[in-house]
């Protein structure tokens, strides 16, 4: 589903969108700035912790070349990269400098605020990983690490079922350590992103 930024309306779509339990990835980049205001307001007022937020970062010589329509298309090793903004904590200071011409200051709040929740979003897994059986933690490594449910009931000689019941356990306590409401609709995906990073830093 696409939600366009500059749409008056996506404040109730949005609304709308997670109450049927969907999760969002959404851009606030470009458009008019009371709208990436308002769109932003939405977002903070009905994300939870499995959506994201972002902000694509254009290096200042690319935008030059674009304005002065010298390229079209850009390659990835231009530096055009999208960065997520952790909009749950410091959210006006965020969007203060997102919505500021100066983009040095944009790249150091949302870096600085990210580093922290990186910290934050580590402690939760954490809490996860104390809490799982010696059973749970295997499927939970052998989960992040990529592997389809499928994969891993062949791979530790396990019945779908089991890997499946592991899982459920898993997502009630990912529940629990995000705060993530009932209504929102998790599987496999939400450990593999949550849990990839945190097993490759051991």
């Amino acid at each position: 589903m696409r939600i366009e930024r500059g749409n008056p309306g996506n404040s109730e779509l949005i609304h709308d969108v997670k109450q049927s339990g969907y999760t969002i990835h959404f851009s606030i980049t470009g458009g008019r700035r009371l709208m990436g205001f308002l769109s932003f307001s939405a977002a903070l007022l009905n994300f939870d912790a499995a959506d994201r937020l972002w902000h694509i970062h254009t290096p200042e010589d690319v935008k030059q070349r674009a304005r002065n329509g010298a390229i079209m298309h850009v390659p990835v090793e231009h530096g055009v990269r999208l960065i997520e903004v952790p909009f749950a904590r410091l959210a006006q200071p965020i969007l203060s400098r997102i919505l500021s011409p100066e983009p040095a200051n944009t790249r150091t709040v949302i870096d600085t605020q990210a580093a922290q929740d990186a910290y934050e979003q580590r402690q939760r897994c954490r809490a996860v990983v104390e809490r799982a059986t010696p059973a749970q933690s295997k499927v939970l490594r052998a989960i992040a690490s990529g592997q389809h449910p499928q994969d891993v009931a062949a791979s530790l000689g396990r019945s779908p079922d089991t890997i499946s019941s592991h899982i459920n356990v898993l997502l009630r306590e990912c529940r629990n350590s995000w705060n993530i409401p009932e209504r929102t609709r998790l599987d496999y995906r939400f450990l593999q992103m949550m849990f990839a990073a945190y097993f490759t830093a051991e």
